[in-house]
């Protein structure tokens, strides 16, 4: 998930929900050789070992790159407009294939996600009553790895309908919203005849 984000999100009623996100600082646009493996992002300001989200608009993510990864910065190659990635530190460049040519892409800085709490509440709009709340659980904080959730208890109590979800990231000297977006809760109907 590149900042800064909105992430419309659906979840069955009396159903578990999960959505694995990557939190990284404000997205820059990017374009991707293949050919070279070279990515460039005018003034992008990483330096090796910097942990990098890609993300695409209006296509699919490159062979050779995983959503919900982070990859980092090689220091072979890199200038202040292009750059390789590896998925480990100093490792082999990531051969990679684009697979939408018509797609944009983006590039961002993991933020470490080691010091920070999070907020994430669900209202029928923004300013209003609270509804829920989804769990926000890091899963890999060093490498911006955060997890939403919610039990089949908590989808149950919401009833069917459209409402407005964000999140926020906090420090013990600031917060901010991070992501927003709506969330659609769908109705299940039992099949179960017996």
């Amino acid at each position: 998930m590149i900042y800064p984000s909105t992430l419309n999100l659906t979840v069955l009623q009396d159903s578990t929900f999960e959505q694995d996100l990557i939190i990284t600082e404000a997205a820059k646009t990017a374009t991707l050789n293949d050919a070279t493996n070279v990515i460039t992002s005018s003034c992008h300001g990483f330096v090796a070992n910097d942990r990098i989200a890609v993300g695409v608009e209006d296509g699919d993510l490159p062979c050779g790159f995983v959503a919900g990864d982070a990859y980092f910065v090689l220091a072979s190659g890199l200038t202040s407009g292009a750059f390789k990635l590896s998925a480990s530190a100093g490792g082999t460049e990531i051969d990679f294939t684009v697979l939408t040519s018509t797609a944009t892409y983006f590039v961002g800085k993991v933020i470490d996600l080691t010091n920070y709490t999070f907020d994430s509440d669900i209202r029928t709009d923004y300013g209003e009553a609270l509804a829920g709340t989804l769990t926000c659980t890091p899963t890999g904080a060093a490498a911006g790895r955060l997890r939403l959730s919610m039990t089949a208890v908590l989808t149950g109590a919401l009833a069917a309908g459209n409402y407005k979800w964000d999140l926020k990231l906090k420090t013990a000297s600031y917060d901010y919203f991070y992501a927003k977006g709506i969330l659609t809760v769908d109705s299940t109907v039992s099949r179960d005849v017996s």
